[in-house]
């Protein structure tokens, strides 16, 4: 089983999913994010972009899903903001297709907890996430 958690980011989603990785046994935690600053540190900087965006994430990231659940019975948690329904699809879509259940989930706040939040984690009121709220 897969259990997607999705929400903006500043949300507390890796959070959720470490709490929820303790709560249900022998579950396990795979972030796409990771996968996406590699490729974004391997593009050259003209190429760099919003990782989501590429092609590349999306295929490396179903790719990753589908291996990492063909070789456990355990449920997989992932904590990844996806704001566009069509590249969610696009990486969920074929793994239900090979017969994986799979569960969406949003976390969702208010504007101003978010922000509170971004800052929080020392994050500057111009950086990624603080500039994501509002899409």
């Amino acid at each position: 089983m897969l259990i997607w958690i999705n929400g903006p980011n500043g949300i507390g989603k890796t959070q959720v999913a470490f709490e929820l990785r303790h709560r249900v046994p022998g579950s396990l935690v795979a972030d796409p994010e990771h996968l996406g600053f590699g490729i974004r540190r391997t593009l050259p900087e003209p190429l760099r972009t919003d990782f989501r965006e590429l092609p590349l994430w999306r295929e490396g990231t179903r790719t990753l899903l589908r291996e990492v659940l063909e070789r456990t019975d355990a449920p997989v948690i992932v904590p990844m903001t996806v704001l566009d329904p069509s590249v969610l699809e696009e990486i969920l879509d074929p793994l239900r297709a090979d017969g994986h259940p799979v569960t969406h989930v949003a976390l969702l706040a208010p504007e101003q907890v978010l922000r509170r939040r971004i800052r929080g984690r020392g994050e500057s009121s111009r950086g990624f996430a603080a500039q994501q709220v509002q899409k």
